[in-house]
């Protein structure tokens, strides 16, 4: 998928994270005492809201297109541990 088309830029956004994947996330971050959290090319800011959703303290978003970061910026607005970095090393 070209991530730098406008086609594009909306295409995870309406999206949740699977219910199976918040839960076995959860157990592992629970157990290993995460509270910083990077997500390399994210798509969106589902699973990062997610993973807000369950305890992460700081989350940092990285990806190489600056629609989809300007996307997940978007969406993520309402939470305040969200920071985004363009990724220069695709």
């Amino acid at each position: 998928m070209d991530f730098r088309s406008k086609y594009n830029t909306y295409s995870y956004t309406a999206q949740e994270a699977n219910k199976a994947w918040k839960d076995k996330i959860k157990i592992l971050l629970i157990s290993l005492f995460y509270s910083v959290c990077h997500r390399y090319r994210m798509r969106g800011g589902i699973y990062s809201k997610t993973l807000s959703d369950i305890g992460i303290a700081f989350i940092i978003e990285s990806h190489y297109s600056k629609p989809i970061l300007a996307v997940a910026k978007k969406q993520c607005s309402s939470y305040s541990i969200f920071s985004f970095m363009l990724d220069h090393n695709k």
